[in-house]
């Protein structure tokens, strides 16, 4: 990632009934935090792992360009898109 920061990637249910399936895609720019964003994105990470205290492992943050949820819950093929405004896509750092 360090050569190319270009990333993409899915988070997935797993679940044997179609009417069930719920994933997300997206596609983003991977990098690591500095400063204070690095301190709290350790701190958050921590937090939600506990383990990782006693870890020196970089966080790493991914600022999404694209994102695709697929949720049959909502209905068949319900698929909902975000796309980053262009304006604001190869910004160094996250706005949101």
């Amino acid at each position: 990632m360090l050569r190319n920061s270009r990333v993409s990637g899915t988070v997935a249910t797993q679940s044997q009934m179609i009417a069930h399936i719920r994933g997300f895609q997206f596609s983003g720019s991977a990098g690591i935090p500095e400063g204070d964003e690095a301190k709290n994105a350790r701190k958050q990470y921590c937090r939600r792992f506990p383990f990782a205290l006693t870890s020196d492992a970089t966080v790493w943050r991914i600022a999404i360009d694209y994102g695709k949820l697929t949720d049959n819950t909502l209905g068949f093929g319900t698929k909902l898109i975000w796309e980053r405004p262009i304006e604001t896509m190869f910004a160094s750092t996250p706005s949101e």
